[in-house]
């Protein structure tokens, strides 16, 4: 399967370089090499969003993941700290 192409990080950066004015949508997505279908759409997606933000979702999302994984296996956290306080006493 083909990775990603642009990060969140770069979608952000291209539509925050949008937003100053200086160049035209039209151009940024032909140095892009991307359509402007896709820009608007990016657009839509992360309307109000800053990079920062964008990180802490990007790990909230996965720490998520994690959890839901460990939970799938039956590895939570929770029966560890049972076991390590089992075992001191």
């Amino acid at each position: 399967m083909k990775g990603k192409r642009y990060t969140t990080e770069d979608k952000i950066r291209l539509l925050r370089e949008a937003d100053c004015g200086q160049r035209s949508v039209a151009d940024i997505c032909r140095e892009a090499n991307l359509s402007e279908v896709m820009f608007h759409h990016w657009k839509q997606q992360f309307r109000h969003i800053i990079i920062n933000e964008a990180r802490r979702l990007k790990a909230l999302v996965r720490e998520k993941r994690e959890h839901q994984e460990d939970a799938g296996r039956g590895d939570a956290q929770e029966p560890r700290i049972i076991l390590h306080i089992r075992k001191k006493l």
